[in-house]
């Protein structure tokens, strides 16, 4: 009887690098970048067809990202992303510019900039008697996202 042998594959793997002014953000648990676009069907009204789709209509695009990180003694996440002595994020006044860099084993690089970037919201989670790890999580609203600046 023939032995069967399992199939492999080579699995390519790259380098993630997630910046926030400048600055390499640690302890990075998630990183979750997210596009949406209103879309408007325009319908027929008036005809044997009515109620059918004549065409959609694309709106503008909505940029935000989400971003979980595990809180250390060190600093908090917002400090992480440049932003200190606050008590709230109400008291944040300056945008950010945050920066995906992609490195293939080719040592190609791809880059992302997502430009002034606000925070919209701050939460923690994981915070239990019986648990020990923290996690901020921040969304925050992109207002424009450019390829390889």
């Amino acid at each position: 009887m023939a032995q069967l042998l399992p199939r492999t594959q080579t699995v390519s793997t790259f380098a993630y690098d997630v910046l926030a002014n400048g600055r390499r953000i640690g302890n990075l648990q998630t990183f979750a970048p997210s596009s949406t676009k209103t879309l408007t069907r325009v319908r027929q009204i008036a005809s044997a067809y009515a109620g059918e789709t004549i065409e959609i209509v694309p709106s503008i695009t909505d940029h935000t990202i989400t971003i979980s990180v595990l809180e250390l003694y060190r600093q908090q996440t917002l400090e992480a992303l440049g932003y200190s002595n606050f008590a709230s994020i109400e008291d944040l006044k300056d945008s950010i510019e945050i920066q995906e860099i992609v490195t293939k084993t080719s040592g190609e690089q791809i880059k992302v900039v997502y430009q002034e970037c606000w925070v919209q919201s701050f939460n923690k989670s994981g915070i239990a008697a019986n648990g020990n790890v923290v996690t901020d999580n921040v969304t925050l609203w992109v207002t424009r996202v450019r390829i390889g600046q």
